[in-house]
């Protein structure tokens, strides 16, 4: 996962999901002094790599990646440079998505790629991580215009359900059944870069899961 405040929660997201399914999962958190992305990142041998909220024109990395057996999988909303052939990409600045929905960070993303997974096995798993979505995209300053965003951040921000986000709001007392995204970007995001800027982005993945 990346080590900003959309990159965390986006890694969060994925990561608690899939723990729903399997203990066959783990992550891995990069701090600040490194570079965005896949870029001089050592990668432990693996069946599949999940990228989130970077990495979409890694195209060296992937293929590096690819000839070691490991399928790459991409989740952002960064746009594209250069043509990837050697990954899987979600994006939602790519396709027909991009003239839907640009506007959402990748977190929001990560959501939607929830949402199609619990459509194919008749879930609602997805439904938890609305909070995770929103204080990501607050997080990245994404535009509210979108009705899709605005709905995302408006049912995250009725249903705070992270208990780690709680405790940051409670601590900056915060009132819980009135958030808006006002507050998130005052006195919950603040605190998340924080940390990444001090190169504990892991102390964070650890509060947030």
């Amino acid at each position: 996962m990346d080590f900003d405040n959309d990159g965390i929660c986006s890694g969060v997201m994925m990561y608690r999901y899939l723990k729903r399914f399997t203990d066959n999962v783990d992550y891995l958190v990069f701090n600040r002094n490194s570079e965005h992305g896949l870029k001089r990142k050592i990668i432990p041998q693996t069946d599949l790599l999940i990228a989130v909220d970077s990495s979409t024109n890694d195209v060296a990395e992937c293929l590096a990646l690819k000839q070691r057996g490991i399928d790459v999988v991409i989740i952002d909303h960064h746009p594209s440079a250069v043509a990837n052939p050697h990954a899987i990409i979600v994006n939602n600045q790519m396709g027909t998505y991009a003239d839907l929905n640009p506007t959402l960070s990748g977190s929001g993303v990560v959501l939607k790629v929830l949402e199609a997974l619990d459509d194919s096995l008749g879930a609602l798993h997805h439904i938890d991580f609305y909070d995770l979505a929103a204080v990501g995209i607050i997080g990245d300053v994404m535009s509210l215009n979108n009705p899709e965003t605005r709905y995302i951040v408006a049912q995250g921000l009725e249903a705070m359900r992270n208990e780690g986000m709680k405790k940051i709001l409670k601590k900056q007392n915060a009132d819980l059944y009135n958030l808006t995204a006002t507050v998130i970007s005052f006195k919950l995001v603040p605190i998340i870069n924080a940390a990444t800027r001090m190169n504990q982005s892991e102390l964070v993945v650890k509060l947030l899961l």
